[in-house]
């Protein structure tokens, strides 16, 4: 019983020191290269092909969707992004999202884990003390040391769940059908706020051959749908775009989570014919891979028809306030905040002399005694609203 328990904390610490690895890795990456990633999503998103392609490089990248949709939402609050746009990106990351798993599936249970990790981790920490006036080979230090925690937290994980599979029995769970699986996994990436992590669960579960292929497929769905519980937590008080943002990454998970899992046998015998891959583990890879890919295949000609239906909703949440851009944005982001203002100005600016245009246009201009505030004060009723709409 005892080395069950050490077993479950050992499992559980590494569910930690691989989440703590991640953080470390979005943060040492965000600083090594955030403003070009932003700038990438700022300057190539003009179109929804476009956003998905540059949500999953972006995401591949930054190995956090959570830090792209937070991007997504400031540049959809400063009207730097549209909502059509915005939901490509999204999509995109979820297909970007899968990278950490082709990671740890290719290297991870290949050979010793820990043994990979350890270099990363001294020459990380060497490079992030010594070079602490030196903010480069710092984040490089702390971009090494996330890889190798990830590592690290992987084989914890690992080791773990060999030990205790020796004397659990899963197949009760097997008796009631793929589905506990997927609620499982579901259950497991709403808990744990990271679908990477739960997927790394379920491949260190297969390895230890506690589960089958499809109950892997099931949890993996079920962790796909899990993520979204993430953006939706946090879409809570938000502006009206952030939860047209969070419906659209449910709605897209959930109905792509259902249709692959009402036809999932036939899907996983499907993939493996076509690519020939005889490794439960790159299939499951494989298949979430193809599980978002599908899914983004699915939706894309009803991006627009999801945007008026979105547009739709949520009114009520509309921020209050006379601005049109500044008061959507995030200060989290002060870069894209000051890129609001700057298109708040030139809003100002555009409905000053619009407003002018009007009042000139609508004047008795023969009447030259009449000052320029008795012109405005004998306006229609929509001009005088205007005038004190700008006012404000």
């Amino acid at each position: 019983m005892d080395h069950v328990d050490f077993d479950f904390w050992k499992f559980f610490a590494g569910i930690g020191i691989f989440l703590w690895g991640i953080f470390q890795l979005e943060n040492a990456i965000k600083a090594l290269g955030g403003n070009s990633f932003r700038q990438m999503l700022h300057r190539f998103t003009n179109a929804p092909w476009k956003g998905i392609l540059i949500g999953t490089i972006v995401t591949a990248l930054l190995q956090s969707s959570s830090l792209v949709t937070l991007m997504v939402l400031a540049f959809l609050g400063a009207g730097v992004l549209n909502l059509k746009n915005a939901i490509g990106v999204v999509l995109g990351a979820n297909l970007g999202t899968t990278a950490t798993a082709w990671i740890v599936a290719t290297l991870g249970f290949k050979f010793s884990v820990e043994s990979f990790s350890l270099p990363f981790l001294g020459i990380g920490s060497f490079l992030f003390l010594i070079f602490e006036n030196r903010p480069n080979l710092k984040n490089i230090g702390a971009f090494s040391i996330g890889f190798g925690l990830m590592f690290l937290g992987l084989d914890f994980m690992k080791s773990s769940i060999e030990a205790i599979a020796q004397g659990v029995d899963l197949d009760i769970f097997k008796g009631y059908g793929a589905w506990i699986f997927l609620i499982v996994g579901l259950v497991l990436t709403a808990v744990i706020q990271s679908s990477s992590a739960a997927i790394v669960i379920v491949l260190s579960t297969m390895n230890a051959g506690m589960i089958g292929l499809t109950e892997g497929a099931a949890m993996v769905i079920g962790a796909n749908i899990g993520t979204t519980i993430t953006l939706g937590i946090g879409s809570f008080g938000g502006t009206a775009d952030k939860k047209r943002l969070a419906l659209s990454h449910f709605l897209f998970n959930l109905v792509t989570g259902t249709l692959v899992f009402i036809f999932l046998d036939w899907i996983l015998l499907f993939t493996m014919k076509v690519f020939s891959i005889r490794d439960p583990l790159m299939e499951l890879v494989l298949f979430n891979t193809f599980l978002n890919a599908g899914g983004i295949v699915l939706f894309y000609p009803f991006i627009s028809h999801l945007e008026r239906l979105l547009k739709k909703l949520f009114k009520k949440d509309e921020p209050l306030g006379l601005s049109k851009f500044i008061k959507n944005v995030s200060p989290k982001l002060p870069s894209v905040a000051l890129e609001a203002l700057e298109k708040e100005i030139l809003l100002a600016y555009d409905s000053t002399v619009n407003f002018i245009l009007n009042v000139l246009e609508n004047g008795d201009l023969e009447e030259n005694n009449n000052s320029i505030w008795r012109k405005i004060l004998y306006q229609p009723l929509d001009l005088l609203e205007e005038y004190d709409r700008i006012k404000k």
